[in-house]
Formats: C-alpha cells, sequence, structure tokens
C-alpha cells in the first residue's frame, strides 16, 4: 500500500498536490458556512414558534449542534489549509531551486493520501501546461525565485480581494433578508407583542455576521499582504544584486499572511483564470523583456 501510494505520488507535481489539499479545506470551509446559516435560520424560526414548545427545543437542540459542528468545522478547515499552504510554499521553492522536497510526512497528515493525489491528477490534467504552473523561463536560481513568488503574489492577491468582495455581498445580501423577515414579515403573520423579536434577533444575527466578517476581513488583508509582497519584489528587480536572505524574508511574510487568511474557493480560481494568465503575462513580458 505504501509503494502503491508513493507512486501515485511521485505522479502528481506539488502544485497540484497543494490545490487538492486546499480543496479539501474548502470543503470544511462550505460546511461550516453551512451550520452557521442553518443555526440562524432555526433561531428565527423559533421566534414564531411561541405557542409550539416542544418544537422550539427540537429547533435549539439542532441549532445547538450545528454551532458545535461548525466550530469544528472550522478547526479542520484551518488545520488543512495551513497543510496546503506549506505544500504551495515547497512548491514555489522546488520550481525555483531545481530540488525535489520529500512531502510525505506532510501528506500523511491529509488522512486518505489516494483520493488526494488522484485528485491532484485530475488537476494536473486541467492546469498543467508549459512544464509546469509557474511561467518563469529563467534557469533554478534565486531570479526564478523571485519570479516565481511574484507571481504567486499577484494570483493570490486578485483571488483574495474578489473572495472578500464576495463574502461583503453574502453578508448584506443574507442580513438584509433576515432583518426583513424579522422586522416585516414575522410581525404581519404573527400579530400582537413581538417586541422581544428584534432584541432576541440582534443577538443571533452578530453570531453568523461575525463570523462572515471576519473571513471577508481575513481575504482583505491577505489581498493587501500580497499587494504589499508584489510591491516589495517590484522594487527588488531594480536592486542590481537581489540577495537571497531579502527574498526569503519576503517569501516568510507572504507564507504567514496567506495561512491567516480561509482557504481560496477552486471556483474563483477557475473563473478567473484565463484573465488572470492574461494580465500576468504582460507584467512578465515587462519584468523580462
Amino acid at each position: 500500500m505504501l509503494s502503491t501510494t508513493t507512486v501515485t505520488t511521485s505522479l502528481s507535481s506539488l502544485s497540484a498536490l497543494a490545490k487538492a489539499g486546499s480543496e479539501v479545506a474548502q470543503n470544511y470551509f462550505k460546511y461550516h458556512r453551512w451550520a452557521h446559516l442553518i443555526a440562524l435560520i432555526l433561531a428565527l424560526l423559533m421566534l414564531g414558534l411561541k405557542k409550539y414548545d416542544l418544537l422550539v427545543y427540537i429547533c435549539a437542540v439542532i441549532a445547538l449542534i450545528a454551532e458545535i459542528l461548525a466550530w469544528g468545522c472550522r478547526y479542520l478547515e484551518e488545520h488543512y489549509h495551513h497543510l496546503s499552504r506549506e505544500l504551495n510554499g515547497r512548491a514555489i521553492l522546488q520550481d525555483s531551486f531545481g530540488k525535489d522536497r520529500d512531502s510525505w510526512e506532510l501528506l500523511q497528515q491529509f488522512g486518505d493520501i489516494q483520493a488526494l493525489t488522484q485528485r491532484a491528477m485530475q488537476l494536473d490534467q486541467n492546469y498543467y501546461q508549459d512544464g509546469g504552473y509557474f511561467t518563469s523561463k529563467h534557469p533554478p536560481g534565486t531570479v526564478r525565485f523571485l519570479d516565481n513568488l511574484q507571481e504567486s503574489a499577484f494570483w493570490s492577491s486578485f483571488l483574495y480581494r474578489h473572495a472578500a468582495h464576495r463574502t461583503l455581498w453574502l453578508i448584506g445580501s443574507v442580513g438584509g433578508g433576515m432583518i426583513m423577515t424579522v422586522f416585516a414579515i414575522i410581525p404581519f403573520i404573527a400579530g400582537g407583542d413581538v417586541s422581544i423579536l428584534p432584541k432576541l434577533f440582534s443577538v443571533l444575527i452578530i453570531f453568523w455576521l461575525a463570523d462572515e466578517l471576519t473571513t471577508a476581513i481575513a481575504w482583505w488583508e491577505a489581498a493587501h499582504h500580497s499587494r504589499e509582497v508584489n510591491r516589495r519584489l517590484d522594487g527588488m528587480r531594480e536592486l542590481p544584486v537581489v540577495s537571497a536572505e531579502d527574498l526569503l524574508a519576503v517569501f516568510s511574510d507572504y507564507a504567514v499572511a496567506t495561512a491567516a487568511a480561509p482557504p481560496i474557493p477552486t471556483h474563483l480560481y477557475s473563473t478567473y483564470r484565463s484573465s488572470l494568465i492574461e494580465l500576468w503575462e504582460q507584467q512578465r513580458v515587462k519584468y523580462n523583456p
């Protein structure tokens, strides 16, 4: 079993394995989002079920379980996201310096390695082109590392920014719908004294808003730091000699910034991939005429 998995892993690029690992984190990210939303919906339902004590009790228990599952999924999401970012960093280093690092122990932490490597092979078939995921034409060394790091930061800045925008749009649409439900629809249907509803709703929605706003801010901060990395690398290109120490310092800052943000959804990568390839090619030609 070990030898079979090792062979399968060797057929997949490290970049594809990082993307496959990121998809594992994305799944748990979606689960935790849905669990929070289910708990919020159940809480709103309970507001309109004053006369059905048993049903309210059942909804409360399910909502509590959903919240526990949400935070459990959040923990797993962050765990697998950190692993995938570490794999991505190794992929940058491997392509930049032409040294194949053994990532077997890191891959083992994903659990089902066979499924991970099979997904990575699919990603390679879809996205691997022109010799790899990076477009630098320089031979292995410091200059190629600068190219690869800046390319990664360029993509991350764009995708994190769009992820933040979409989350803010989600907060606005869902939050607006919830407010309309509590302040207009439920009072109209229920009748009587519903003055307690806004107070309860304010407490309930604050938990959902806090989670979603934290996500949006994390993506926005990652986009900002990625742009900053891009700017710093631009300045390094003007220097006659770029030291490995300076590059590694920027690489470290970039790794920390992206590890702190939730994983970028695969559908965003697929949606904007063609545009980003074209935009990066225009920037790459400016650096390497």
